[in-house]
């Protein structure tokens, strides 16, 4: 079937081709090592990947905070905030931004081009903090209300985006989430 596929569509095959030709070696655990998965599936392409990435999310998640307690909030947060390191140096709008507000705004453009959140909202409410809304995440749009936020990897982005932006430490607590009934997701961003 795979070759039926790219037999009758000469372009998947070249960018497949291409692809394969220059895949990167890339560390285990590492922002890298995700690939290309759409050119890697070139049948089945993105259908499912969002609700089986929630499943192996929220089942190996619970397990994880069972076993090693709430460091593994911390740890999903880690892995955006590696993302939105990346997305800011790989990103010339994001890096040619003159604020925070304006950082989080280019941003919004950028995180719904990636299919991470689409952020409907950016609101400054003092010297160093910021209200960011979303009205979808890859987390928590749509999820069953669950009794606590959902969202650690899109704070965890939105943390690695304005860190690298400012140079400084920057605390992103998620205060609204579809897991606590609400349905949008709100970020409250504090820069230190």
């Amino acid at each position: 079937m795979l070759d039926k596929l790219l037999a009758e569509n000469p372009e998947l095959k070249a960018r497949l081709e291409q692809y394969l030709s220059q895949r990167p070696s890339a560390t285990l655990g590492s922002i890298e090592a995700v690939g290309e998965p759409a050119l890697g599936r070139p049948t089945l392409g993105e259908r499912g990947a969002l609700r089986v990435l929630r499943v192996i999310g929220q089942v190996g998640f619970q397990y994880l905070s069972e076993v090693v307690g709430p460091i593994a909030y911390r740890q999903v947060a880690e892995a955006g905030v590696a993302y939105g390191r990346q997305l800011f140096q790989n990103t010339a709008a994001l890096r040619e931004a003159g604020n925070v507000r304006d950082l989080l705004q280019r941003a919004a453009a950028v995180l719904y081009v990636e299919g991470v959140m689409a952020i409907t909202r950016v609101e400054q409410k003092g010297a160093n903090e910021y209200v960011v809304e979303a009205a979808e995440t890859v987390s928590g749009s749509g999820a069953a209300v669950v009794g606590s936020t959902l969202c650690y990897f899109e704070a965890g982005v939105l943390e690695g985006l304005v860190s690298a932006f400012t140079g400084g430490s920057v605390e992103v607590v998620e205060e609204e989430c579809w897991g606590t009934g609400a349905t949008r997701c709100r970020f409250r961003v504090v820069v230190y």
